[in-house]
Parts: C-alpha cells; sequence; structure tokens
C-alpha cells in the first residue's frame, strides 16, 4: 500500500482547500494510504476526513524538543511520497526530515524551502493568482493522477465536530459552511467591499 505523508499544518481554510483535493486523490488512487501533519488545533477536522488515515499533531508553541518528538514519530514510518502542501521553512525542515523516497513540494516556496525538495510541483497556468485549491491540484500528476476536483468531501463524525446540537428545521441536517478568507486568492467569490455589505451601505444599519 503506497504511503504519502501531507504535510500542512495551518491555516483552517488551507487545510479545508487540502483535504479537498486529498479526496480527489483518494477517488482516483484508492489505495493510497494518507497521513498528514497538522497543528493541534486543527487535528479533529483532518482526523474526522474520511480521506485520511493518521494524523501527527504539531504543537506549534511547545518548543523544539516538542518539534523534535514529533519528527520521531513521523521517521518511524517510511513514505512513498510527502507533499510539503505549505512551502515555508518550518515545512521544508518538516519535509527534509521524514524518511521518503520522494519529496515534492510548491514551486513558489519561501523562506528556502526549496531546497528540501527532489521535486517542484510548478503552478497553474494563472501563476499565483490561481485559487489555492488549483495549486494544490497540481500535486495529483506526481501520483499519475488528474490535478481536477473529484468525490466528495466526507467527515467521520466525532465529539469534537460534532453538531447533533443543532435543531434543523424538520430534521434538516446541518451544514458547515467556510464563506470566505482574508486573501482572495481562497475565497470563492469575489470580496464585497468593506463600504456596502449585502446592498446596504456601511454605517447605514
Amino acid at each position: 500500500m503506497p504511503e504519502l505523508l501531507i504535510i500542512k499544518p495551518s491555516s483552517l481554510g488551507d487545510i479545508v482547500h487540502g483535504l479537498q483535493v486529498i479526496t480527489s486523490l483518494k477517488v482516483q488512487r484508492p489505495e493510497l494510504r494518507i497521513s498528514w501533519i497538522v497543528r493541534d488545533i486543527f487535528a479533529p477536522i483532518v482526523r474526522a476526513c474520511d480521506g485520511i488515515d493518521q494524523v501527527y499533531m504539531f504543537r506549534r508553541h511547545d518548543g523544539i524538543f516538542s518539534f523534535l518528538r514529533l519528527m520521531r514519530e513521523v521517521r518511524v514510518t517510511k513514505f512513498d511520497h510527502v507533499f510539503d502542501f505549505q512551502g515555508l521553512l518550518r515545512t521544508g525542515l518538516m519535509t527534509w526530515r521524514t524518511r521518503a523516497d520522494e519529496k515534492a513540494g510548491r514551486s513558489d516556496a519561501r523562506e528556502g524551502a526549496g531546497l528540501f525538495y527532489d521535486r517542484k510541483v510548478p503552478l497553474p497556468e494563472n501563476g499565483r493568482r490561481s485559487h489555492a485549491i488549483d495549486i494544490l491540484l497540481q500535486f495529483c500528476p506526481v501520483l499519475g493522477a488528474k490535478p481536477e476536483l473529484q468525490g466528495a468531501l466526507r467527515f467521520r463524525e466525532v465529539d469534537s465536530l460534532s453538531l447533533r446540537h443543532i435543531a434543523g428545521r424538520d430534521g434538516a441536517k446541518p451544514i458547515v459552511i467556510f464563506p470566505d478568507s482574508r486573501r482572495i486568492g481562497k475565497s470563492g467569490s469575489k470580496m464585497v467591499s468593506p463600504k456596502r455589505r449585502n446592498g446596504i451601505p456601511a454605517g447605514s444599519q
């Protein structure tokens, strides 16, 4: 069974985008066993995703010894592929410390992270102006998969994500929505001017 490690500790919106890409990979390569390094505060949503088999928790504020313990835990497994979805120095160092046949990262990685990759994944046609999902989809061809979204993002129910306390009308199930981002490249629609929301000028409510 091929082993894939995703390194994407934060942030929440980026993680959700990454989970959508992983769902597409799992549909096209169902034999993959997928692990993920994620910050502890975001671990529940990654652990609950149907496409994730194992979660390694990165405790950002616990210091260097916590980081070293994490990497010792990760190095127990020999991975076939490691994907650095984040592309920063910290995640580049994580990539470097893993045991893997191939280590791939973003071609627009910063802080010298690209020094730790065996392979740099090209940006889409629109470059860094592309949507975050389109950028991450470029990792799919590394595994012989199409760079397109396939399948539905599904979550197993866990206590920390349970929405049963929300009473829907006529038994309707609750829906979780990630409506916006501080960066336009990660938003699913055009950003609304702060001077006018819902058709009402700011300050008139």
